[in-house]
């Protein structure tokens, strides 16, 4: 039988069964017995091959939706989302993907994330991560805050 053909039966059960390195994780619990067991047991190498073949076109579909959006809102969208991991307010993101230090990975890591729960409606993301981003303390001479300025980066201080 297909492996394809086995992931959408065991599916079509209510499980949710997913690839992890070499092995396979099947949920919910309440719904494994001994011969469902069995089963996955017979039919591992396919499962994992068809699951790791699903994985990679997902993969693919997302690269080519990210490179289907605009380059202007998705450089707002790394700046606003930089800005959100290193708020005060936010520390505990700050181990978002389990590392410390908020870095361009980190950002692309967190923004891959968000286009996919945001279902690639990056204007939605924008605004929403307005809401919750803290606004600059200052103004470039363009009128236009930082990092979106186009004047150079003359900062003029707003009063506090």
């Amino acid at each position: 039988m297909e492996a394809r053909t086995l992931l959408e039966r065991i599916r079509q059960r209510g499980f949710t069964i997913k690839a992890v390195g070499g092995a396979i994780s099947l949920a919910p619990k309440q719904l494994i017995n001994d011969r469902m067991i069995t089963f996955v047991r017979e039919h591992k190498e396919a499962l994992l091959t068809a699951l790791y073949q699903e994985k990679d076109v997902q993969k693919a579909i997302h690269r080519e939706r990210k490179l289907a959006l605009p380059k202007d809102l998705l450089h707002i969208s790394r700046a606003l989302l930089r800005r959100f991991l290193n708020d005060a307010k936010c520390r505990d993101m700050t181990n978002y993907k389990g590392s410390p230090i908020i870095n361009d990975k980190v950002v692309e890591t967190y923004l891959d994330d968000e286009l996919i729960n945001f279902d690639y409606e990056i204007e939605a993301m924008i605004k929403m991560y307005r809401v919750y981003t803290p606004s600059s303390a200052s103004k470039c001479k363009c009128v236009y805050q930082p990092p979106f300025c186009s004047c150079g980066g003359i900062l003029v201080y707003k009063p506090v």
